[in-house]
């Protein structure tokens, strides 16, 4: 009875024909997904400390560079429960990142001294483990996958170099299963960062000053 005497009350004031007033109303809200945390050893920075040239200069050499010691530090990517995700690096030097050879696309920049180039470095991943779950213990990936960053296409398992290489090109996601073709929900990504770096030979055996270098990168946890 309630029902219809509302119905007959709206039908009796629309016969009016206007309202006395109005106001509009939005329904909104954002549904994300589950955070991701990543953390880098050191906060992130790969010291190589101050070396005198000639210590340097005694490095083996390739392709016009020294080759540096290599340097580690971690990697933790934890989310707070299953969360497909692909990791992708932007380099912030990229305009100081010389030729070099056929795995340039690899490699990162290392600023500039004055207007020459000081070199470039590779970031490759080991003792990497994954988890599905916050309560499973990490193991091994069955493998990565690669596509071009910033991108929706298809994922490609990765081999040769880049089955072991970050670039800033691609991003990598890790398999449970080696049938995997797209990386699937991940509750940790855990490992090691092994930082390549080559500083251009010429550079170091005319120097006169000091070679301050100054590479710096980006790591993203991707949501997929």
């Amino acid at each position: 009875m309630f029902k219809k005497a509302m119905i007959a009350g709206a039908v009796a004031l629309a016969s009016v024909g206007s309202y006395a007033a109005s106001a509009n109303m939005t329904v909104i809200g954002t549904i994300s997904p589950e955070a991701c945390a990543i953390t880098l050893g050191s906060s992130g920075a790969v010291d190589f400390g101050t070396l005198p040239a000639g210590t340097v200069k005694a490095y083996s050499a390739y392709a016009g560079y020294y080759v540096m010691p290599a340097k580690n530090i971690s990697l933790d990517v934890t989310c707070g429960a299953p969360t497909a995700v692909s990791l992708s690096w932007a380099d912030n030097r990229s305009s100081s990142k010389p030729a070099i050879d056929g795995s340039d696309a690899s490699r990162f920049g290392l600023g500039v001294n004055g207007s020459t180039n000081i070199g470039a470095y590779a970031v490759n991943y080991s003792a990497l483990q994954v988890a599905a779950t916050t309560a499973a213990t990490p193991a091994a990936p069955a493998g990565a996958l690669v596509r071009a960053r910033n991108t929706t296409g298809a994922w490609t398992t990765a081999t040769g170099d880049s089955a072991s290489l970050f670039s800033g090109v691609n991003s990598t996601g890790f398999k449970l299963a080696a049938s995997d073709t797209a990386p699937p929900a991940l509750a940790k990504i855990t490992g090691n960062l092994t930082i390549n770096a080559l500083v251009n030979k010429a550079l170091v055996d005319s120097a006169t000053s000091a070679i301050t270098l100054d590479g710096n990168s980006t790591v993203n946890v991707d949501y997929l």
